[in-house]
């Protein structure tokens, strides 16, 4: 009911997706997240200068839609699209009668078969390498040949049906904004095709004399969607001559276009702010009780008198009934069964329509306060209590509890079958503090027995533990591990049966390297 998938977005931010699944039978889906993050200590981000107010700034959230799941041979035939094509030529053939369509509801339904589109040739491109990858190690080289032919017959259908809905677009008498809309569909898809084709032909290049015909129909594919985007006017194509700046660009545009039909509004606002506000109201109550016995007591000893005593007294009156009422916030916030979070999300469509709340909060705490079987986890792969003690850390915890309704997921998105939770994390906090990405190892060779120096990489890990699970009772557990340099993330490990050993590629380093006692 709930994945992750960990990723590096770039060199400084880490990427957490997590996939909410929805099911018909169930009304409101309740998941959780734990998330606890060992920072090791020499990076000083503690609970002094690393508060919750910092992880959110270097934190960004982005929640949509699962985009819905079809077969590839299915994007090309036309009942298998009639959920998001019915609506589409329904709006189209208003404009066409002189009634006035929807546009915004038009633009819709042709990115979502954009997105439609582009899940199912990745799932279908990830399950035909699966299937060569085993026929070559059995030698099956005919095997190869059928899921390559596949692959081509299926993408050549889903393009054709896409493009066949596209054609209703051209027509002079539309708004020019759906025009633009499907232009941008029509791009976007090319391109996914097209490298989708061209990710087959590079991954089993090495058997190509093998199975030669079925490789050349990719590259004629791949060949015919260049020449596809140039008839179009389009410009994402590349040129030698040039630094080929715009593609790129373009195809992030797109991206962002195209996937704008499946993302939610998430509005963040102060949790327990009435509770606060209580807590502020009692300690002042507390304060100014003080204050007014004070005052009482003070006026019977001295009355209304000027002398130093008079005013020395008053003066610490008022400093303690300050201290009184700020004591007293966090003394009573203390005394609460549960602490509160820091944030409630909202999540909403355009019509403002509520799809589902989210609470979220943000600490850090010293390792021995985590659950056990977090600790247990942590340390399994540790073998000795010199590896223990040699690796004292901060425990950054962030919490998400999320509820959704399915009823109204499904009353906006056809097809809805899950949301994606989109988290990313910028860790250049973290690579502030580091020291150069190589250090110095000196050393007498055994053989020469002369003095040598030989560069070593210096990394620093950073594990992470997921927790997660739902209302249903199912709960995951999983270890990660981030290997970290001065220059960002190397490489993220999934943690199971023991250490893994450090393999950073070094072939592009130009810094110098430092001794190990600088």
């Amino acid at each position: 009911m709930l994945e992750l998938r960990l990723s590096r977005q770039s060199k400084t931010q880490l990427e957490i997706k997590l996939n909410y699944s929805l099911s018909e039978q169930i009304k409101k889906h309740k998941y959780f997240v734990r998330i606890y993050v060992f920072v090791p200590r020499v990076l000083a981000l503690n609970s002094t200068n690393y508060p919750a107010s910092r992880f959110y700034s270097d934190t960004s959230t982005f929640i949509r839609m699962s985009a819905p799941q079809l077969d590839l041979a299915h994007v090309g035939k036309k009942k298998h699209i009639k959920p998001w094509s019915e609506e589409f030529k329904s709006q189209i053939k208003k404009f066409t009668d002189g009634t006035h369509g929807d546009e915004k509801a038009t633009e819709h339904s042709l990115k979502i078969l954009g997105c439609v589109f582009k899940s199912s040739i990745r799932d279908k491109r990830l399950e035909t390498e699966k299937t060569i990858s085993e026929a070559i190690d059995n030698d099956n080289f005919d095997q190869v040949s059928a899921s390559l032919d596949q692959f081509a017959t299926e993408v050549e259908s889903s393009l054709k049906r896409i493009q066949k809905l596209g054609v209703l677009c051209e027509a002079d008498h539309l708004p020019s904004n759906i025009q633009d809309c499907w232009r941008g569909v029509n791009e976007y898809t090319s391109l996914i095709a097209e490298e989708a084709l061209t990710s087959l032909v590079s991954e089993f290049e090495p058997h190509e004399e093998k199975c030669k015909a079925s490789f050349d129909r990719l590259k004629d594919l791949a060949i015919k969607q260049y020449e596809h985007r140039k008839e179009c006017g389009f410009q994402t194509f590349l040129n030698d001559e040039k630094t080929n700046e715009y593609l790129p660009h373009r195809w992030r545009v797109l991206k962002r276009y195209i996937g704008s039909a499946l993302y939610l509004r998430v509005s963040r606002s102060e949790a327990g702010k009435l509770q606060n506000d209580i807590i502020a109201m009692v300690s002042a109550a507390l304060a100014m009780l003080f204050a007014t016995m004070a005052i009482l007591a003070i006026q019977s000893r001295w009355g209304v008198s000027l002398s130093m005593a008079f005013v020395s007294t008053m003066v610490m009156a008022y400093v303690v009934k300050d201290r009184i009422k700020e004591l007293g916030k966090r003394h009573i916030q203390k005394l609460l069964p549960t602490s509160l979070p820091d944030h409630k999300i909202t999540i909403t469509d355009d019509a403002e329509t509520s799809i589902g709340v989210a609470t979220e909060s943000f600490s850090v705490m010293n390792p021995k306060d985590t659950p056990k079987e977090i600790q247990a986890l942590r340390l399994s792969d540790l073998e000795s209590r010199q590896a223990i003690k040699g690796r004292p850390e901060h425990v950054w915890r962030y919490e998400k509890d999320i509820e959704l309704a399915h009823e109204a997921l499904a009353a906006q998105f056809s097809g809805a079958s899950g949301l994606t939770d989109i988290m990313r994390i910028n860790l250049e906090s973290m690579l502030f503090r580091m020291n150069d990405a190589w250090e110095v190892y000196r050393h007498v060779h055994p053989r020469t027995r002369e003095v040598c120096e030989t560069r070593c990489a210096r990394v620093y890990h950073v594990n992470i533990i997921f927790e997660l699970g739902s209302d249903a009772g199912e709960t995951t557990t999983m270890r990660s591990r981030l290997v970290l340099n001065k220059k960002g993330i190397q490489r993220i490990d999934e943690i199971k049966d023991g250490d893994i050993l450090l393999d950073i590629d070094t072939s592009n380093e130009t810094s110098e390297p430092q001794d190990f006692d600088d």
